[in-house]
Protein backbone atom coordinates (compact mmCIF):
# COMPACT_ATOMS: atom_id res chain seq x y z
CA UNK A 1 0.00 0.00 0.00
CA UNK A 2 1.09 3.16 -0.68
CA UNK A 3 -0.27 6.77 -0.69
CA UNK A 4 1.52 9.34 -2.64
CA UNK A 5 0.30 13.26 -3.71
CA UNK A 6 -1.16 14.88 -6.48
CA UNK A 7 2.84 15.42 -7.51
CA UNK A 8 3.77 11.75 -7.45
CA UNK A 9 5.57 12.21 -4.54
CA UNK A 10 5.32 9.16 -2.66
CA UNK A 11 3.98 9.75 1.48
CA UNK A 12 4.12 6.40 3.06
CA UNK A 13 4.29 2.81 2.06
CA UNK A 14 3.54 -0.18 3.57
CA UNK A 15 4.82 -3.76 2.56
CA UNK A 16 4.46 -5.74 5.83
CA UNK A 17 1.78 -7.62 4.03
CA UNK A 18 1.81 -10.02 1.32
CA UNK A 19 0.20 -9.29 -2.01
CA UNK A 20 -2.57 -12.04 -1.32
CA UNK A 21 -3.73 -9.54 1.61
CA UNK A 22 -6.85 -7.32 0.78
CA UNK A 23 -6.38 -3.59 1.26
CA UNK A 24 -8.79 -3.52 4.17
CA UNK A 25 -7.02 -5.99 6.06
CA UNK A 26 -3.99 -3.95 5.12
CA UNK A 27 -5.36 -0.45 5.90
CA UNK A 28 -6.98 -1.20 9.23
CA UNK A 29 -3.49 -2.79 9.99
CA UNK A 30 -1.46 0.23 9.14
CA UNK A 31 0.22 3.28 11.14
CA UNK A 32 -1.61 5.44 8.56
CA UNK A 33 -5.29 4.09 9.11
CA UNK A 34 -4.14 5.13 13.01
CA UNK A 35 -2.71 8.66 12.25
CA UNK A 36 -5.27 9.77 9.76
CA UNK A 37 -7.84 8.15 12.42
CA UNK A 38 -6.26 10.55 15.16
CA UNK A 39 -6.34 13.85 12.73
CA UNK A 40 -9.59 13.38 12.33
CA UNK A 41 -10.17 12.77 16.00
CA UNK A 42 -8.52 15.83 16.56
CA UNK A 43 -10.59 18.05 14.39
CA UNK A 44 -8.94 18.29 10.89
CA UNK A 45 -11.83 17.86 7.94
CA UNK A 46 -9.63 19.39 5.43
CA UNK A 47 -7.63 16.05 4.76
CA UNK A 48 -8.98 13.42 2.42
CA UNK A 49 -7.58 10.25 0.88
CA UNK A 50 -8.87 8.43 -2.38
CA UNK A 51 -9.11 5.54 -2.30
CA UNK A 52 -10.71 2.46 -4.57
CA UNK A 53 -13.36 -0.07 -3.52
CA UNK A 54 -11.23 -2.18 -1.51
CA UNK A 55 -11.05 0.09 1.34
CA UNK A 56 -13.54 1.51 3.68
CA UNK A 57 -14.99 4.89 3.40
CA UNK A 58 -14.59 7.02 6.13
CA UNK A 59 -14.88 10.85 6.56
CA UNK A 60 -10.95 11.24 5.75
CA UNK A 61 -11.02 8.51 3.05
CA UNK A 62 -13.30 8.71 -0.05
CA UNK A 63 -13.85 5.39 -2.11
CA UNK A 64 -16.54 5.31 -5.43
CA UNK A 65 -20.36 4.57 -5.25
CA UNK A 66 -21.11 0.74 -5.37
CA UNK A 67 -23.87 -0.11 -7.80
CA UNK A 68 -23.56 3.60 -9.39
CA UNK A 69 -26.20 3.63 -12.48
CA UNK A 70 -25.07 4.42 -15.57
CA UNK A 71 -25.20 8.62 -16.49
CA UNK A 72 -25.97 9.20 -12.67
CA UNK A 73 -24.55 11.88 -10.36
CA UNK A 74 -22.95 8.52 -8.62
CA UNK A 75 -21.15 7.73 -11.97
CA UNK A 76 -19.89 11.08 -12.97
CA UNK A 77 -18.39 11.43 -9.27
CA UNK A 78 -16.51 7.62 -9.84
CA UNK A 79 -15.31 8.90 -13.14
CA UNK A 80 -13.62 11.69 -11.44
CA UNK A 81 -13.05 9.61 -8.74
CA UNK A 82 -10.86 7.27 -10.48
CA UNK A 83 -8.93 10.07 -12.65
CA UNK A 84 -7.81 11.75 -9.53
CA UNK A 85 -7.00 8.03 -8.19
CA UNK A 86 -5.40 7.73 -11.30
CA UNK A 87 -2.06 9.41 -10.31
CA UNK A 88 -1.44 6.36 -7.45
CA UNK A 89 -1.30 3.70 -10.35
CA UNK A 90 1.55 6.17 -12.76
CA UNK A 91 3.55 6.82 -9.61
CA UNK A 92 3.77 2.51 -8.61
CA UNK A 93 4.72 2.52 -12.14
CA UNK A 94 7.16 5.04 -12.39
CA UNK A 95 8.87 3.75 -8.98
CA UNK A 96 8.67 0.09 -10.53
CA UNK A 97 10.36 1.34 -13.47
CA UNK A 98 13.20 3.32 -11.43
CA UNK A 99 13.26 0.34 -9.56
CA UNK A 100 14.07 -1.57 -12.84
CA UNK A 101 16.99 0.84 -13.84
CA UNK A 102 18.65 1.00 -10.56
CA UNK A 103 18.83 -2.80 -10.75
CA UNK A 104 20.26 -2.60 -13.84
CA UNK A 105 17.35 -4.28 -15.72
CA UNK A 106 17.07 -1.22 -18.08
CA UNK A 107 13.82 0.27 -19.30
CA UNK A 108 10.64 -0.62 -19.18
CA UNK A 109 9.86 -1.51 -23.13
Amino acid sequence: MIICDHKQRIRYVNSRYAGASHDSFIWENSDASTYFQAQYENGDRSTRLLGDSGYPLLPWHITPFRSAGVDSPESRFNKSHSKGRNIVERTIGVWKNWCRLEMGAGPNI
